[in-house]
């Protein structure tokens, strides 16, 4: 955690690189590419790589109870245990073996992850409060009805932050064969975390939509690179069961 947070975003020199237009690709963005070759002895050394690739699927929680005030009072409706049963569903006909589901705490999102684990009864489950749902950055354009205050996205936002480096790197060269891991957590966490991922504008986020019990796909690659596979695919669930809120 204390690592996460000492490469976590500055806030006002994000922005400051936001309106200079520096988007170039960064290569090291987790701080784990394999250092240049060194010669040593006349002979050049290369430290070892992964060959492994890590595949992220973002859960968002299904749909709540809105009208409370109380966060731990948001429970999940009737519907929003349907989506997750759904979700849960279409994550094991997909047929990956995956390695863990990391799940918010917040209730909405725990017992989403309760829900889906009843179709992934193999999968070890593990809690994770960084995952809560929370203010991640300014946005642009900013919302009309939503208006934390700064000091929001500053303390909320260093958070989800340090949630992304915990979560969000290329494999290690311990890995010996591709990861499937499971996060079920929150529309503002997921839209940060992909265009964290993808290195796009950070304000961007709120520009994305996700349905409640949607399916978001990443996958990191030893060298790097970052893939989005699916934003927000809720296909598995019938018309009349898909909510946005």
């Amino acid at each position: 955690l204390q690592r996460a947070k000492a490469k976590a975003y500055d806030l006002e020199e994000a922005i400051g690189q936001y309106k200079k237009g520096v988007h170039k690709w960064n290569r090291n963005w987790d701080h784990r590419a394999s250092p240049a070759a060194e010669e040593t002895d006349g002979e050049k050394k290369k430290e070892p790589q992964s060959k492994a690739k890590r595949h992220l699927f973002l859960i968002r929680h299904g749909q709540y109870e809105m009208w409370h005030k109380d966060s731990k009072l948001k429970k999940l409706t009737e519907l929003g245990r349907q989506q997750a049963k759904e979700t849960g569903e279409r994550l094991s006909l997909l047929g990956y073996d995956y390695s863990i589901l990391y799940f918010s705490t917040l209730p909405r999102a725990t017992e989403t992850a309760q829900i889906i684990s009843e179709s992934l009864p193999n999968v070890p489950t593990e809690s994770c409060g960084l995952l809560r749902e929370g203010a991640p950055f300014p946005p642009d354009p900013p919302s009309k009805n939503w208006r934390p205050d700064y000091s929001d996205f500053f303390q909320e936002g260093s958070r989800i932050e340090a949630a992304f480096c915990r979560y969000f790197h290329r494999a290690p060269p311990s890995q010996e064969k591709d990861s499937y891991e499971i996060l079920v957590c929150h529309a503002n966490v997921i839209r940060y975390f992909v265009c964290r991922a993808l290195q796009l504008p950070p304000q961007a986020w709120i520009r994305m939509t996700l349905a409640h019990g949607s399916i978001t796909r990443l996958t990191i690659r030893p060298n790097g690179s970052v893939s989005l596979y699916g934003l927000g695919d809720c296909g598995h669930s019938s018309q009349d069961k898909i909510t946005y809120s």
